[in-house]
C-alpha cells in the first residue's frame, strides 16, 4: 500500500507526545515515593518570595491568580529556513490560575491565550490558547491519586521543536490529554503508575484550507507501572514496564511498542537529587514498510543546588517516533539539557540553558541535529510586576539533500502584571 505524504511537521508531535503520555504518569506519581514532601533545598526558579511573589484573590478555599504579559519579539527567521525572512512580533497574552489551599488534598485549574501579531510574516498571526485542571487526591498518608487533563491548541509553527521541515500550511494542532496517576508505599516497597491519552487534530488557521492528508488525526495511549524499594533513606532502585499504541487516521503510522527500564532514584547530598535510568526500547509498526525499532533507552535528570543562589539542572532522554519524511520511517530520538539559574539579587534571576536533539532515521539517509541555546534575565519590580529579558538560538543541521538547514536568532522583552 503506497503510504500517503505526510507533513514531517506532525511526525515529531508523534515522538514527543508518546513520550510523554507513555512515562509522564510514572513520572510525575513517583516523584512523591521517596522523601514523599521533601523539606529540603528549593530551586531558584520555585522558591518563594514573599515581597514579589502575587498575592491573588482568596475566595473560600482557593487563591485565584489573574495575570497578563505583553511581549516584544524580534525572530531572525520565521521560515526556519536557508532563506531568511524576519519579523517582530507582538504578544498579549492573559492568564488565570486558581489553586486550593486545603490542608490535605490539592486542585489547580489553570487556562490563558496568546495572541500573536506578525509585522511582516501575517500569514502566522494566531492565537494559542491552553486550559487544565489538575489534582492530588490523598487518599491516605502513603497513597494518592494524581489526574489531570488539559488542552493546548497552538501554531504548528516552521522550525519549533516539532518541526523537522519548512511548514508550507498555515495549520493550528489541537490537543486534548488525560493522565491518571497513583503512587503507594509499602514501608519501604513503594508502586507508583499510571495511564495517559492524548487525542490530536488539525485545522486550517481561521479556516484556510489546508493539505489535510498531510496533518493526519491521531491518538495515543499508554499504560506504565514502576516497583521500587529504598534501599537507604537517600537511595532507591526501581524497575520500570511501559507500553504504548499509537492510532493514526492514515493507519500505515500505527504502532504500538514498549519499554523496559531499571534505574536509580538518589540524593548523593543533600544538594544533590536525581534520578537515571536505562533499558530497552521496543517498537513495532503494522505496516512492513516502517522499520520496527529495537534498542537501548536511557533517561533521567538531575539538580544539584550549588548553594541557596544556584541551581544547576541537567536532564536526557531517548525515545521512539515516526516520520513522514519522503515515503515515511520510523526513528530515534536522543536529547540531552543543561541549565543553570542564578539569583544575582532576590528580585534579579539569571538563567541560561543548552539543549541538543539527535532524530536518527531509520530505513532512510537522513540524520538531524539540533542545537538550542537560550538566556534570560529576569527582574521583579514588586508584587504586581516583572519584567524579562530572553534570547534564544537555534542551529538546526540535517543531511537531507532536500531540507534546508538553518540558523535562527530570536530577541524579546516581557512585561508582566499579575495579582
Amino acid at each position: 500500500m503506497a503510504k500517503p505524504r505526510i507533513s514531517s511537521a506532525f511526525v515529531t508531535v508523534l515522538g514527543g507526545l508518546a513520550c510523554l503520555a507513555g512515562s509522564a504518569a510514572a513520572v510525575r506519581a513517583a516523584d512523591m515515593p521517596v522523601n514523599e514532601r521533601e523539606t529540603g533545598p528549593v530551586a531558584v526558579t520555585d522558591r518563594l518570595r514573599p515581597y514579589y511573589d502575587p498575592a491573588g484573590i482568596r475566595y473560600g478555599g482557593f487563591v485565584f491568580l489573574p495575570s497578563v504579559a505583553t511581549s516584544l519579539f524580534y525572530n531572525d527567521n520565521v521560515t526556519a529556513s536557508a532563506d531568511k525572512v524576519g519579523s517582530a512580533e507582538f504578544h498579549i497574552a492573559p492568564e488565570l490560575k486558581i489553586r486550593s489551599d486545603w490542608s490535605r488534598h490539592q486542585v489547580d485549574v489553570y487556562g490563558g491565550v496568546d495572541a500573536v501579531r506578525y509585522s511582516d510574516a501575517e500569514e502566522y498571526d494566531h492565537v494559542d490558547a491552553i486550559a487544565g485542571a489538575k489534582a492530588r487526591i490523598d487518599v491516605q498518608r502513603d497513597f494518592a491519586i494524581l489526574p489531570s487533563v488539559e488542552f493546548r491548541r497552538q501554531l504548528v509553527q516552521p522550525g519549533d521543536s516539532e518541526a523537522l521541515v519548512t511548514v508550507d500550511d498555515s495549520v493550528m494542532r489541537n490537543v486534548l490529554d488525560g493522565r491518571l496517576g497513583f503512587s503507594k508505599r509499602f514501608n519501604r516497597l513503594w508502586v507508583a503508575g499510571g495511564g495517559a491519552g492524548a487525542h490530536v487534530s488539525f485545522d486550517g488557521l481561521d479556516g484556510v484550507p489546508f493539505e489535510e492528508s498531510a496533518f493526519p488525526d491521531y491518538t495515543v495511549g499508554s499504560g506504565s507501572l514502576r516497583v521500587g524499594y529504598d534501599i537507604s533513606p537517600m537511595t532507591a532502585v526501581f524497575g520500570e514496564a511501559v507500553l504504548n499504541s499509537r492510532s493514526f487516521d492514515e493507519d500505515v503510522f500505527d504502532s504500538e511498542g514498549y519499554q523496559l527500564r531499571g534505574g536509580v532514584r538518589f540524593e548523593a547530598t543533600r544538594l544533590i537529587h536525581g534520578e537515571v535510568f536505562g533499558g530497552y526500547l521496543n517498537q513495532d509498526f503494522d505496516d512492513a514498510g516502517f522499520e520496527d525499532i529495537s534498542t537501548y533507552t536511557f533517561g533521567g535528570n538531575l539538580r544539584w543546588f550549588a548553594s541557596p543562589l544556584w541551581t544547576v539542572w541537567l536532564n536526557a532522554a531517548r525515545e521512539a517516533g515516526v516520520s513522514g519524511y519522503g515515503d515515511g520511517s520510523s526513528l530515534v530520538m536522543s536529547s540531552a539539557a543543561f541549565g543553570v539559574d542564578y539569583e544575582l539579587l532576590r528580585n534579579l534571576i539569571l538563567s541560561g540553558s543548552f539543549r541538543y536533539v539527535n532524530n536518527a532515521f531509520e530505513g532512510v539517509d537522513r540524520e538531524d541535529e539540533r542545537w538550542q541555546t537560550r538566556f534570560s534575565a529576569k527582574y521583579l519590580i514588586d508584587r504586581h510586576w516583572n519584567v524579562s529579558l530572553d534570547y534564544k538560538r537555534t542551529d538546526f543541521d540535517t543531511d537531507a539533500v532536500d531540507v534546508d538547514s538553518y540558523v535562527q536568532n530570536v530577541y524579546g522583552a516581557t512585561l508582566r502584571f499579575q495579582y
